[in-house]
């Protein structure tokens, strides 16, 4: 039973009843709907049924008003992509089909997926869904089940293949019955056709002879007969009525005529009715008018007329009498006869009607078998007892719904803390300050210069923006780092220096040095990375006018000559640039020239700036180090990684730089650690540098620096 259920001729069936090869389903962005017998539209495929059996195709469209597009023909995007009208006939893979509309309802912009399986596919399919089981280990009843996204369409799969498996034992118990309908059809063939000759032979006989049935023919020739002799008889004294009532005529003149002496001509009487009505006016007039009267005269011509009209309707009348006298008396002659043959037609007919008789005998033997072998064929029991037809469960056996939720609850914890874990772990880059005091706690902080979206680099003297006010915060910290020194007519060597490239140790020396100017002080600032200097494009100069390298290099070139006074339109600060790129840059720097040119710009500025070139890539700031009271180290937030802090680490610890302090470059860019910036007067707290007075953070800042904090905690980062 098992395997009967699971051939592939009776899915096969199951197939073909359901149409099982063309499949539709509706397409959402997280779901897909698979429909059975509700789509809203259906493919008309304009070919033979037997030949779409090996066909196959998979083609999404999308539907409007008053058509529909076809986007993607078995996965790839459908290069005829346009729009075409509903029952328009369009070729798909060469495939004609039409797309016919099947209800009213608003699917515009909605999108679907049609696929056209081969038959052998579809069962294949079907036989490898069904699952067939034991209700128990002794049981004789079997379950199948099958698992599907539409319970209407899987409860009527599993519905047809128990009908189909049915009606398949059903034709096995048949074959019996068919078996003799089949051979008493045969016989029927041949009894027909001897019942036919037989029938055919009778009528022709019939026919032959006039017959219809011996006993109703005799006794309708019996009546015949009589009938005849009785209208014979009638005639006859017709006629002899319509010669007493000429004779009559003839003898009288302008008399009264019998009104009704049995002629059953109705013309007759209805002259003869005319005739007596002026019979009594020419009488009436005469007697109060005389005989001359010309009305009198006027009513005896009508008299005259009528009369003769009466006389040629009496002779016309028994002519006719004559000649139907002659026809029944022909008429009695054949009764009579006929009436004399009926024995003979009689015995003739009888030998007939006994041939059919034993022929329409047999006929309704056989149909009787017949009609027994189609009862017996007709309440043939069914092959099985049904127990249940499919029935669908109430819960889903996918996706589950406690699991499901279950799962998206535990999905929604650790996602986002498994996702803020790695993403952590895998950030390498400095952020904010406790980063660096994290790796090296004795530094300081000096300043927090933040992220600026615009293109305004350079500050002015008196500049009041948000990066006016980090450089003053800069300016104000630098000047509790220097070293109290003898001589205060002496000017200050600032160096900023970086690891790598880009940090921004360029644009932090040239605003420091603005900040500086706008205390009114004499600021010398240098650029001292030679290799790649940076600070001609920040202050649009020309790279190729003379600087520090010519001044080291060239012994008669005096360092004044090397300085641009004013720039910027600020009369207090003068730059000395990098100059030339110079083949041998750690031997100019370390041949004494430097030494002697900050010694004498000691005596002429305030404060000396010295942008120097990255530490880990040149051993250019090294060299010089020692000539610095202050080295402000940049980092830049998102740029710097963590891993080239211990290099700075270790330069510390070496002493390689002097009186060593951080500046964090770009801090908040992009804001992914919740830095915002806002500067205002008043007295607020300020966690980087406690209480005081003037321009700081706002308390909003801090506290996300402390979410931050927690959150590094948490993760251990």
């Amino acid at each position: 039973e098992v395997e009967i259920i699971k051939s592939f001729r009776l899915n096969e069936q199951v197939a073909k009843n359901l149409d099982l090869q063309i499949q539709y389903t509706q397409l959402g962005y997280i779901t897909e709907i698979q429909m059975w017998k509700n789509q809203p539209f259906e493919v008309i495929w304009e070919m033979d049924k037997d030949s779409l059996t090996n066909k196959s195709i998979t083609f999404e469209l999308v539907l409007n008003k008053t058509g529909f597009e076809i986007v993607n023909v078995n996965g790839n995007e459908y290069a005829q992509s346009e729009e075409h009208k509903y029952n328009e006939k369009i070729i798909v893979n060469n495939i004609p089909l039409r797309i016919v509309p099947k209800t009213d309802s608003n699917f515009e912009g909605q999108k679907f997926r049609v696929v056209l399986a081969s038959l052998k596919n579809i069962t294949r399919g079907l036989i490898s869904s069904v699952a067939i089981s034991n209700v128990g280990k002794e049981s004789e009843i079997l379950s199948l089940s099958m698992n599907g996204q539409n319970a209407a369409k899987t409860e009527a799969i599993i519905n047809e293949l128990i009908q189909v498996f049915d009606q398949d034992g059903v034709n096995d118990r048949q074959k019996v019955s068919e078996r003799t309908i089949n051979f008493v059809n045969e016989r029927f063939v041949s009894l027909t056709r001897e019942l036919d000759s037989i029938e055919k032979g009778k009528a022709g006989y019939k026919s032959k002879n006039s017959i219809s049935f011996i006993e109703a023919d005799a006794i309708t020739a019996a009546n015949r007969k009589e009938g005849a002799y009785d209208e014979l008889l009638k005639m006859e004294l017709q006629v002899e009525l319509s010669s007493l009532l000429n004779n009559l005529l003839k003898a009288q003149q302008h008399q009264l005529l019998p009104g009704d002496i049995g002629l059953t001509n109705g013309e007759i009487n209805k002259l003869i009715q005319d005739y007596n009505m002026h019979i009594l006016e020419k009488d009436r007039i005469q007697k109060t008018a005389g005989e001359a009267h010309p009305t009198v005269i006027a009513i005896l011509k009508r008299l005259d007329d009528s009369k003769a009209n009466l006389k040629a309707s009496i002779i016309n009348y028994q002519n006719q009498l004559k000649t139907s006298k002659a026809q029944l008396e022909r008429v009695n002659q054949e009764s009579i006869g006929l009436y004399s043959k009926i024995p003979e037609k009689e015995k003739m007919v009888r030998a007939i009607e006994r041939q059919q008789e034993i022929k329409e005998s047999l006929y309704m033997i056989l149909l009787t078998k017949r009609e027994e072998a189609a009862i017996n064929l007709a309440i043939t029991e069914p092959s099985i007892k049904v127990v249940d037809y499919a029935i669908t469960g109430t819960t889903p056996l996918s996706p589950k719904r406690s699991v499901t939720f279950l799962g998206a609850f535990m999905l929604g914890l650790l996602l986002p803390f498994g996702g803020l874990y790695l993403y952590f772990m895998s950030d390498t880059k400095v952020h904010i300050k406790d980063d660096l005091l994290a790796v090296i706690p004795q530094l300081t902080v000096a300043a927090e210069i933040p992220h600026l979206d615009k293109e305004k680099m350079v500050m002015d003297a008196n500049d009041r923006s948000v990066l006016g006010e980090a450089f003053r915060i800069l300016r104000t910290n630098i000047s509790y780092l220097l070293p109290i020194q003898p001589d205060t007519s002496k000017a200050f060597v600032i160096f900023t220096t970086s690891t790598i490239k880009g940090e921004g140790k360029t644009f932090t020396s040239t605003n420091t040095a603005i900040a500086f100017t706008a205390l009114n002080k004499k600021v010398l600032l240098i650029g001292a990375d030679v290799r790649n200097p940076q600070l001609h494009k920040l202050l649009n100069a020309d790279k190729n006018q003379k600087g520090l390298t010519n001044y080291l290099y060239d012994q008669k070139i005096e360092w004044q000559q090397t300085i641009n006074f004013g720039v910027l339109n600020n009369p207090n600060l003068d730059v000395i640039f990098s100059g030339p790129i110079p083949p041998n840059p750690a031997e100019l720097l370390s041949n004494g020239r430097l030494v002697q040119l900050l010694e004498e710009a000691k005596d002429m500025y305030d404060y000396i700036i010295v942008d120097t070139a990255p530490t880990i890539l040149v051993t250019d700031t090294l060299l010089i180090s020692q000539l610095a009271d202050v080295t402000l180290y940049m980092v830049r937030a998102n740029y710097t990684d963590k891993n080239l802090l211990n290099c700075i680490k270790e330069l510390n610890e070496q002493q390689k730089l002097k009186n060593m302090a951080f500046v964090l470059n770009d801090i908040g860019a992009g804001k992914a650690y919740g830095y915002g910036y806002g500067y205002g007067y008043g007295y607020k707290y300020n966690y980087a540098y406690n209480y005081g007075y003037g321009y700081g953070y706002s308390e909003e800042v801090g506290g996300e620096k402390k979410k931050k904090s927690l959150l590094k905690r948490i993760f251990k980062a």
